[in-house]
């Protein structure tokens, strides 16, 4: 035996961001009706009535998304913590400690160009999930023993500064020369 159920009128009423613009269509046996999100983003959205009054369906995505800013602004209060040259910054901070080597440097010293000064293909930043790739920027201390510090420092791609990482430039022309031979 079925309960009989007066149908609640929702137009005009507020859920969340949803506000009741009118009846839809049922799905089923499911009461189902047209909001537009307030949160000035304009989307219009079919919402089942029980997602409504239960607080399932808020709005649009804006409440989960404005809940994602407040949580990275609580756990990372730093503004600038997502910009490509400020997590370059941070790595060289933690690297210089790790290694005792001088550190002067400002996020603000970090300039990221297009392409590598060495190599001179693109840089693009964040690219390769798992650690770097050979086209992501990357902090070259130009004399290495002199740490990060200013007018010692330049952004050049992950690739070059591997192959600078560890070879003298005599092991390097020594390299060049045998590439030219074998070619």
């Amino acid at each position: 035996m079925g309960k009989d159920h007066a149908l609640v009128d929702l137009t005009g009423k507020q859920f969340g961001n949803w506000l009741v613009l009118s009846r839809a269509e049922n799905m089923g046996r499911n009461v189902r009706w047209l909001c537009r999100c307030t949160c000035g983003s304009g989307i219009e959205r079919i919402v089942m009535g029980n997602s409504l009054r239960g607080g399932y369906s808020k709005g649009c995505g804006c409440i989960l998304k404005e809940a994602m800013i407040e949580v990275r602004k609580r756990l990372n209060p730093n503004p600038h913590s997502q910009l490509n040259e400020y997590k370059l910054y941070q790595a060289a901070k933690t690297r210089a400690k790790r290694d005792g080597l001088p550190f002067d440097i400002t996020y603000q010293d970090v300039i990221i160009p297009a392409h590598c000064p060495v190599l001179g293909i693109e840089l693009e930043p964040c690219v390769g999930t798992h650690g770097p790739s050979d086209n992501s920027p990357s902090i070259d201390k130009i004399i290495p023993e002199l740490g990060y510090v200013k007018d010692n420092i330049r952004v050049i791609s992950f690739r070059a500064n591997t192959i600078k990482r560890d070879a003298t430039a005599e092991e390097l022309r020594k390299v060049l020369q045998y590439v030219e031979q074998a070619a």
